[in-house]
C-alpha cells in the first residue's frame, strides 16, 4: 500500500491528519452555511408573523375607537 521504502510512518500520519482537518474544515463551512440559511429563513417567517400581528392589532385598536 503506502508503505514504500520513501515514505515514512509520521509522513502517512501528517497526511491523514491534513485530510481530516481539511474534510473537517469543509463540514463546518457547510453546517455554518445551513444554520445561517436556516437563521434568514427564520427571521422571514418571524417578520411576516409580526406584521401580520400589527395589522391584526390595528384593526383592532380601529374598531374599538369607533
Amino acid at each position: 500500500m503506502l508503505m514504500g521504502p520513501h515514505v515514512r510512518e509520521g509522513e502517512i500520519n501528517t497526511m491523514i491528519n491534513t485530510a481530516l482537518t481539511f474534510y473537517l474544515f469543509i463540514a463546518l463551512l457547510g453546517v455554518t452555511v445551513i444554520a445561517i440559511a436556516w437563521i434568514m429563513f427564520l427571521t422571514q417567517r418571524l417578520n411576516k408573523l409580526s406584521s401580520t400581528l400589527r395589522e391584526v392589532l390595528i384593526n383592532y385598536s380601529k374598531e374599538n375607537k369607533e
